[in-house]
């Protein structure tokens, strides 16, 4: 699957062309060097099928991503880094889930973490490249062991 970076897209708002992107973190709070997991949710509400789905999730250095764990659907993909994710077409109604894992590198006091979903449709016979973006994930990340609860 080619990178959609390369190509002309348009980012609707949430929800605007039926696609709801949803991102949930195994955690609030953690700390450096520890795991955390993301689950990405795509769903199609539109009447017809999306195609060329692909993941995006920039990492931005505070995350070093685990790649043996990424999963569309529960199937492994071999992918290095989350550029773009393949998730494939989505028909009407369909919902897809990308799992992933990656580690905390570096201190900060919150991790904003936001995906973004392309993807094309055809409408009255003319290619639309489009972006969808998830919500907002906030990660705490503590400097000591305390503040988590030991949760990681």
């Amino acid at each position: 699957m080619a990178c959609r970076s390369c190509r002309r897209i348009k980012i609707v708002n949430d929800g605007c062309c039926c696609i709801c992107v949803t991102s949930t973190c195994s955690t609030h709070c953690t700390k450096v060097c520890c795991q955390v997991t993301y689950t990405v949710t795509v769903k199609n509400n539109a009447s017809t099928t999306v195609n060329d789905v692909c993941l995006h999730v920039p990492l931005d250095g505070v995350f070093c991503l685990d790649p043996s764990t990424v999963t569309v659907n529960g199937q492994a993909v071999q992918v290095d880094c989350l550029d773009a994710v393949p998730v494939g077409d989505l028909a009407s109604g369909q919902t897809s889930t990308i799992v992933y894992s990656c580690t905390v590198m570096e201190y900060k006091r919150y991790i904003r973490t936001r995906a973004l979903v392309t993807f094309y449709m055809c409408c009255c016979c003319e290619r639309k490249d489009m972006g969808v973006y998830s919500n907002v994930n906030c990660l705490q990340v503590c400097p000591c062991c305390c503040c988590c609860n030991n949760q990681n």
